[in-house]
């Protein structure tokens, strides 16, 4: 656009001096002798008026370069800034993959274990049916055939269960009722003398709960065995009686 308007100009500028130079004194062409005007130097009979008629569109372009540049400077910037966008996401992305795989781990842990825990749960033990409730627990109470400690323990196992200890007055109170008078039921419970305490035989651990009537026998060398008789407990030594099983650890 540019080059076609200065070629234009040019034109126009041979024109007007070719006027100008009709009008002055006539001159003889060399060539052909006969008088007009010869434009000898076009450069510089032209390039004045070029000059000045092209100097406005030499400014716009100067500025539409200088536009140009600034605008391709933001665009530069603003690639930049892309750029850094990009990073920082790709980096984000990174972490959330992390994190994700994380998560993913741990819950697989989480239900590894809980499926473990699952697995390990065993059913709650079948009761026999000869078992009766008393109070929260379940107890078989043998009246109609006297054993030794060793036979009455063995006949509790065979059930699933143990020789009885009971855990506190209402349960004690609750089994006396059921209980034949006069007659003494052998329990689970043992007078330890390396711990100086009675342990139930169910649990291993210290009886929770003891209630001796006022004439206590003396224990022998032998060990001795405690029996439950119209609502006490009695220390005695171990013979054959009846006795109590219980279907729990406790």
């Amino acid at each position: 656009m540019l080059l076609q308007l200065i070629a234009t100009c040019l034109l126009w500028s041979f024109l007007v001096l070719d006027s100008h130079v009709s009008l002055g004194d006539p001159q003889v062409d060399p060539h052909s002798g006969s008088p007009g005007c010869v434009l000898r130097d076009a450069p510089s009979q032209c390039g004045s008026f070029c000059l000045a008629a092209l100097h406005p569109l030499f400014d716009e372009s100067a500025e539409t370069q200088n536009k140009l540049a600034r605008i391709e400077a933001s665009q530069d910037a603003l690639d930049t800034k892309q750029e850094a966008l990009n990073t920082k996401q790709e980096a984000l992305n990174t972490k959330l993959e992390a994190l994700e795989t994380k998560l993913e781990e741990e819950l697989l842990a989480i239900r590894t274990s809980l499926q473990a825990i699952l697995d390990n749960v065993k059913s709650p033990p079948r009761i026999d049916s000869r078992f009766e409730l008393i109070g929260s627990r379940y107890f078989y109470i043998e009246d109609t055939t006297r054993k030794n400690h060793t036979d009455a323990a063995d006949t509790c196992r065979k059930m699933g269960s143990y020789l009885a200890s009971i855990k506190d007055e209402e349960e004690l109170n609750a089994i006396t009722a059921k209980l034949k008078k006069g007659e003494e039921y052998l329990l689970g419970i043992k007078y330890r003398d390396d711990l100086k305490a009675y342990v139930s035989e169910a649990s291993g651990k210290t009886a929770t709960f003891l209630k001796f009537t006022n004439f206590k026998r003396f224990r022998v060398e032998s060990p001795d065995c405690i029996y439950l008789t119209s609502n006490y407990m009695l220390e005695s030594f171990c013979g054959k009686s009846f006795f109590i099983c219980q279907s729990d650890l406790e």
